[in-house]
C-alpha cells in the first residue's frame, strides 16, 4: 500500500495499492473538516529513572563489563546516596563494631 499527503488537501490521504497504479483513492482522515486537532505538543512527561536498588546493582555488578570509562559513566554511574541507604549502612556499622564503654 502506498500513500501520500498533499498540502492543498489538508486532512486527506491519497492511497493506491501499488506504486505503478495510476488511480488513487482519497481518504478523508477528519470526521469534521472544520474541527482541527490541537497544534501544540502534549506536555512532556519526564521518565522516573531507575530506583536506587537498580542503580546500585548496575554499578556493582555490570560496570566491569563496560569497555570504556565513558560508557561506564553513561550506563552505570555511581548511584546517588539515598537517605535509607545511609541509615542502613550506619546501622550495619554499629552492628559490626560494638560500642565501647565511655571512659570517665
Amino acid at each position: 500500500m502506498f500513500f501520500r499527503f498533499d498540502c492543498r488537501h489538508p486532512g486527506v490521504v491519497f492511497t493506491k495499492a501499488t506504486s505503478d497504479q495510476k488511480e488513487e483513492k482519497a481518504v478523508q482522515l477528519l470526521k469534521d473538516t472544520n474541527v482541527w486537532p490541537p497544534r501544540e505538543h502534549p506536555p512532556v512527561v519526564p521518565p522516573p529513572g531507575l530506583d536506587h536498588t537498580r542503580q546500585k546493582y548496575l554499578f556493582e555488578k555490570i560496570r566491569d563489563f563496560c569497555s570504556t570509562e565513558e560508557s561506564k559513566e553513561i550506563v552505570c554511574p555511581k548511584p546517588a546516596l539515598v537517605v535509607e541507604d545511609a541509615v542502613s549502612s550506619s546501622n550495619e556499622d554499629e552492628a559490626s563494631h560494638p560500642k565501647r564503654g565511655r571512659h570517665q
